[in-house]
């Protein structure tokens, strides 16, 4: 499959840690409703329970499971969860400055918003700090949803500003 004007492409999955920690309960919970099934009043919550219990989970992690970066000649696509209904856009003519963090310490997991900041943490091993340019937000919604620096956690940080330094 051949993606033009794609000139870097990367994914960050999560280990295979983060998946069983959604199904690790479980086990557990079927082994108590089987070893204690005078205290369940209807057995057939527990099918339900752990039906809805098992969507919800997979909604979860189709909303957050990998981070995609694509970066184009053009523009950066951002791109959260197998789903992919989380996009962000980046347009060259956006971008400021490019930078990767030396000592980038993730202590915690997803999209975080500090200020004027927004910082898509996942499993990379370090991060590139994008700088925008400035821009006049027109309207209340816009003015929430500007920001003046994007964060992206990367697997090979100098590489991933490498590519959008070369973006033409």
């Amino acid at each position: 499959m051949i993606h033009s004007g794609i000139i870097y492409k990367e994914e960050q999955n999560p280990p295979l840690w983060f998946y069983l920690i959604f199904i690790a309960w479980l086990p557990i919970f079927l082994f108590f409703a089987l070893e204690n099934p005078d205290e369940i009043k209807n057995p057939d919550i527990i099918f339900l329970v752990v039906i809805l219990a098992l969507i919800f989970e997979l909604l979860i992690i189709g909303l957050i499971g990998k981070l995609t970066i694509i970066v184009r000649w053009d523009k950066i696509l951002v791109q959260v969860g197998f789903l992919k209904l989380i996009k962000r856009e980046i347009k060259k003519s956006e971008i400021k400055q490019v930078r990767a963090i030396d000592g980038f310490s993730k202590m915690q997991y997803g999209i975080k918003i500090f200020g004027r900041t927004i910082a898509y943490i996942f499993w990379g091993k370090g991060a590139v700090e994008i700088e925008l340019n400035e821009t006049k937000p027109n309207s209340l919604l816009s003015k929430l949803t500007t920001f003046n620096k994007i964060i992206l956690t990367s697997q090979n940080p100098n590489r991933l500003v490498e590519a959008i330094m070369s973006m033409s």
